[in-house]
């Protein structure tokens, strides 16, 4: 068994190729991440189903149950309504009306209602 021992030139001189392939290295991980989001980006695109309404649209909107017992949601429905959209807030997010006009006080994202 032999133990080799270098000059502090060759370890400089090793250091620094070690550093440049630690930079090629880097660069490549970061192109094949951004290509990895591209990816997830484009099938995720592919599945999303962007709900879109217009002012006047009938839909319903999802109940909320807030009950402390469990047993009580089972047979209650999983949507209220109908509900009139009388305004569009922005980034999927609505105002509705009663069908009487009498406005609801909260807004209502676009997952939470359907046609």
């Amino acid at each position: 068994m032999s133990i080799e021992v270098g000059s502090l030139d060759q370890n400089c001189r090793q250091m620094r190729i070690n550093l440049d392939l630690l930079e090629e290295e880097r660069e490549k991980t970061i192109l094949l991440v951004a290509a990895y989001q591209q990816q997830l980006t484009s099938y995720y695109n592919k599945k999303a189903k962007i709900r879109q309404f217009r002012p006047r649209n009938l839909v319903l909107r999802k109940t909320f149950i807030t009950s402390p017992r469990q047993g009580l949601k089972k047979m209650k429905p999983n949507w209220q309504g109908p509900y009139m959209i009388s305004r569009s807030r922005g980034r999927g997010s609505y105002t509705l009306d009663t069908l009487e006009g009498k406005e609801i006080p909260r807004q209502w994202n676009a997952h939470h209602l359907r046609r």
